[in-house]
Order: structure tokens, then C-alpha cells, then sequence
């Protein structure tokens, strides 16, 4: 198994979730999902990033309310960025040209199938976050 270098992080759905019916504070914090993005940035040499289909406003929200978990990430890729939405591979394409990465040394963590799919389609490794035991197993075989 080729060594990762780079962990790419869905925002809506992995890390955080948006209720729009919650007055003073839209976004909440997905524990498990948290714990597994520390976890790759306290014990991991990857570089962490998010690619998220939400728009760079969102992303600005998050920034300011979220300063400590949003600065983890060395670039956070949006559709106003790339051009694209997940699942299209130019969302992908552009994270990997941008950073000069190596599709096969990148994992994206996503709880979209079809997003999952599309990065796999690519060469990169992906996980379906359905269940964050699994990611967490699927974690250790690839960060060994």
C-alpha cells in the first residue's frame, strides 16, 4: 500500500452539520468526525484539507466560529474555487493540480457515496463515512 501524504475532509456531514431551524448558532460539531480530524492532525504527517460543496460564505462562517478546527486544514477547496461540485472529478482534479498531489497518496473522507465513487474513479483512496468506526479502522490500515 502506497505511504498517504494527504487527508482531504468533507465539512458538511463528517465534521459538521447545518440546521437552518437553530437561531444563534447554524452549525454544529459531529464529535466523532472532530475526534477523527484531530486524531490525523496530532498523530499523521499528512496535510489536511477540506473539499466541501458548501459556498465560500459558509466557509467564512465557519472560519470565524470554528477558528480552531478550520485552521487544521492547509487549504479548504469550495465550488467557487474549483468550478465544480462533488461529485464531478474537476472538484478532485483541482485540489490535486492546485497542491501538485499524487491521487494515490490522497484519501478523501465523505459521507457521500457517490463523492466517494468519483475520488476513487480518479486514483485517489476514499472512505464512506457512514459510520465512524468504520472510518476509523479504514484510517489505521492506510496510516500504518
Amino acid at each position: 500500500m502506497i505511504p498517504l501524504k494527504n487527508i482531504i475532509f468533507d465539512l458538511h456531514g463528517v465534521l459538521f452539520e447545518y440546521d437552518l431551524s437553530i437561531d444563534s448558532n447554524k452549525f454544529k460539531i459531529i464529535q466523532e468526525g472532530y475526534n477523527i480530524l484531530n486524531n490525523c492532525h496530532a498523530k499523521s504527517n499528512c496535510e489536511i484539507y477540506a473539499c466541501t460543496n458548501w459556498n465560500n460564505n459558509i466557509v467564512e462562517s465557519l472560519k470565524k466560529e470554528f477558528l480552531d478546527i478550520m485552521s487544521i486544514f492547509k487549504n479548504i477547496i469550495t465550488p467557487c474555487q474549483s468550478g465544480s461540485k462533488k461529485p464531478d472529478h474537476k472538484i478532485f482534479m483541482y485540489i490535486i493540480e492546485k497542491h501538485n498531489l499524487i491521487p494515490s497518496e490522497c484519501i478523501l473522507i465523505d459521507d457521500q457515496e457517490n463523492n466517494v465513487k468519483s475520488a476513487i474513479e480518479i486514483g485517489m483512496n476514499a472512505i464512506h463515512a457512514k459510520d465512524f468506526n468504520y472510518v476509523i479502522n479504514q484510517l489505521k490500515n492506510y496510516l500504518r
